[in-house]
């Protein structure tokens, strides 16, 4: 049996990857373990194999989902800039 998730790569350090899930908990794995070339931003598929004591642990790159996220993201950030007259903010 087989479980599925995606998490965010929330940043790379000393060979430390932070991983962000969905309810923004935070995660942190072995920068080795993430496909090649992984950083800030990726999206990644996670699939864990196996229970008990023996597990495998899979993780690619989700790239259509990323595309997607950033374009949600632009999307946005479009219309808060179409919403901004230039103005000064009053608090």
């Amino acid at each position: 049996m087989a479980a599925e998730a995606s998490l965010v790569v929330d940043g790379i350090e000393a060979g430390v990857a932070r991983l962000e899930d969905a309810s923004g908990r935070t995660f942190e794995v072995p920068a080795t373990w993430l496909p090649l070339e992984s950083r800030p931003g990726d999206v990644l598929r996670v699939v864990a194999f196996g229970s008990g004591e023996r597990r495998l642990v899979q993780f690619g790159r989700d790239e259509d989902e990323r595309r997607r996220r950033l374009d949600s993201a632009r999307e946005v950030l479009n219309r808060l800039k179409a919403d901004d007259d230039g103005g000064d903010i009053e608090l």
